[in-house]
């Protein structure tokens, strides 16, 4: 869930020097919380002794807060600057402080986080109150034990758990002016691919690898599948509508950790590549902002889901269940499916009748069909059309 910032105005200063501020208000600490993982992590943090639920996110450069919650907690704005997302949309945002916000029994004072307005974000904002970006998340060092559902923090590396078998990944962070960003990048290598580019490591990211068409190789032959659509949303919305090209690679070079697995992969036109959770879920973890690096330790065998279960996606656009992703060549686009058709109904799966409370439930029981063939009824230039189709295989 990438975002970065542009300052615009007298704000500059102001805004920049309140994205630095924060920090701890205890020495010799080790604290445990759990965590609920479904497709991204959900943590619960304390404020003003009431809980609630954020998202922990490597790719957020600045904390955020859902303006409902701002307005909740009482939060006056200190500052506003201009943010842009990872599709180039920009918006004036506020930027508030809270005194003290508690993961497990570790306060971190005087964090900054900027308002966003999460029902944007289609179903999934509903879900979580706010992201835990890397500016807070660089005061502290990090366990992430993925088998457990369960996150360690503490002031000192060697109090965490020492991981087997461990794989470290030196990363970066790149600072420009007075503009703080420690969101962490590594270094990719792909033989006859991507040649020594440069990844984010975001954990707000439900995908696996996705890269952009920039840091392909020129000469670079791949066999690949392709769909067009916007099935992917940010801090601000649903993003644009893109072609985006799936393909599998073998001998991956993740800094200097060669990944020997076959992985499937895709790549934009455009957008910062990332690295996200439907990789990193396979793995326990530690994060240290202080040494740069980030130690990872396999708990599983690497996820490898198709690239769809049926040649499409759907998601919700203008209160309204719609096709948001259509692959190419797939028989959902042999058949004729198109990118906005109108679904009413998916076997038993009944959009055209659902309220706005139950819409995030029913696309839920959508993606977790695995019927061999599929009913589907929609409208398509105000004609109603069923089909029928077929699982891929």
């Amino acid at each position: 869930m990438s975002f970065s910032l542009l300052f615009t105005g007298c704000s500059t200063l102001k805004t920049a020097k309140l994205i630095k501020s924060g920090s701890v208000n205890q020495v010799n600490f080790v604290s445990k919380t759990k965590f609920v993982f479904d497709t991204h992590i959900k943590v619960p943090v304390k404020i003003n002794e009431k809980t609630y639920t954020f998202i922990f996110d490597t790719g957020a450069g600045v904390s955020a807060i859902s303006e409902k919650l701002a307005k909740e907690l009482g939060l006056k704005a200190k500052s506003s600057s201009t943010t842009e997302d990872s599709q180039g949309r920009d918006t004036n945002l506020n930027f508030y402080q809270i005194g003290k916000i508690e993961i497990g029994d570790v306060g971190f004072i005087n964090q900054p986080f900027v308002g966003a307005d999460l029902s944007k974000m289609d179903c999934f904002g509903k879900e979580f109150d706010g992201i835990i970006g890397s500016n807070l998340m660089r005061k502290a060092k990090w366990f992430i034990d993925m088998e457990n559902k369960e996150m360690t923090i503490s002031d000192e590396k060697n109090k965490l758990p020492k991981l087997p078998k461990p794989e470290i990944i030196h990363f970066k962070t790149f600072n420009s002016g007075p503009l703080l960003n420690v969101c962490p990048f590594f270094n990719l290598y792909i033989p006859g691919i991507v040649e020594n580019k440069m990844m984010e490591f975001d954990m707000g990211s439900s995908g696996g690898f996705r890269l952009n068409k920039k840091m392909l190789s020129e000469n670079s032959a791949i066999k690949k599948q392709w769909s067009i659509g916007n099935s992917s949303q940010g801090l601000f919305g649903r993003n644009t509508t893109d072609t985006t090209f799936y393909f599998s690679a073998n001998n991956i070079v993740v800094d200097a950790w060669t990944i020997k697995d076959s992985l499937n992969m895709r790549y934009v036109s455009k957008g910062t590549p990332i690295l996200g959770m439907q990789f990193l879920k396979s793995f326990n973890m530690i994060l240290d902002w202080s040494s740069k690096e980030i130690t990872l330790s396999k708990t599983k065998d690497l996820d490898r889901p198709p690239i769809s279960n049926y040649g499409f996606r759907i998601g919700l656009v203008n209160s309204e269940i719609k096709v948001t992703e259509i692959f190419k060549g797939f028989e959902a686009d042999i058949k004729g499916l198109k990118l906005g058709d109108k679904i009413l109904k998916i076997n038993n799966i009944d959009f055209e009748n659902a309220t706005t409370e139950n819409f995030c439930g029913q696309l839920k029981n959508f993606e977790n069909l695995s019927s061999p063939e599929i009913n589907l009824k929609i409208i398509q230039e105000n004609k109603k059309i069923e089909y029928q189709i077929k699982k891929n295989k």
